[in-house]
C-alpha cells in the first residue's frame, strides 16, 4: 500500500471564511474608532461653557438681600449661631454668584475660587472660613452681613 501525502496550495479552500472574518475586524475597528470620536465630541462639548439664561440683576440682587436681611434677623433673635450663619451666608453668595453669572461655585473650594479669579468671592470665603469651620467658631456675623451685601451690590 502506498500512501502519499500531497500538500495543498494555500488558497485552494474556500476563500469566504476569510473574507467574513477580514470583514469583522473591519467592521470592529470602524465602531471602536467612531466610538472614540463621539466620546471625544461629547467630552468637548460638555467643557463648552454654556451661556447663562439673561437674568435681571437687580431682581436678583434684591432677592439675595432680601435673604441676608432674613440671616441677619435669625441670628439677631438667636435663632441661629455663628457657625450656621456663616454657612448660611456663603450659601447665599454662591447662590447670587450662580444667579448673576450661570457659573456655579456651590461646591468650589477655596482654591477653586482663587482659580477661578473671582476676587470679591475669595475675600468673602477667606473671611467665611475660618468661623465656618473652626472647633469655637468666632465672628463679627453683622459685619460679614454687611460686606456680603456690598459685594452683592457692587457684582459686575
Amino acid at each position: 500500500m502506498n500512501t502519499k501525502i500531497q500538500l495543498q496550495d494555500m488558497f485552494s479552500y474556500s476563500k469566504s471564511p476569510i473574507l467574513i472574518l477580514g470583514g469583522l475586524v473591519a467592521l470592529y475597528i470602524i465602531v471602536l474608532i467612531a466610538m472614540v470620536v463621539i466620546r471625544k465630541i461629547l467630552k468637548n462639548n460638555a467643557r463648552k461653557k454654556r451661556m447663562p439664561k439673561p437674568v435681571n440683576i437687580q431682581r436678583s440682587r434684591d432677592k439675595y438681600l432680601k435673604k441676608l436681611e432674613a440671616l441677619r434677623s435669625k441670628f439677631e433673635t438667636g435663632d441661629i449661631d455663628i457657625r450656621e450663619a456663616y454657612q448660611r451666608m456663603s450659601a447665599i453668595i454662591r447662590d447670587y454668584v450662580y444667579a448673576a453669572t450661570g457659573r456655579s461655585v456651590i461646591s468650589f473650594t477655596l482654591e477653586d475660587v482663587k482659580k477661578a479669579e473671582m476676587p470679591a468671592l475669595q475675600a468673602l470665603m477667606e473671611e467665611y472660613y475660618h468661623p465656618e469651620f473652626a472647633k469655637h467658631s468666632e465672628g463679627d456675623v453683622i459685619a460679614s452681613i454687611e460686606k456680603t451685601k456690598r459685594a452683592i451690590e457692587t457684582w459686575n
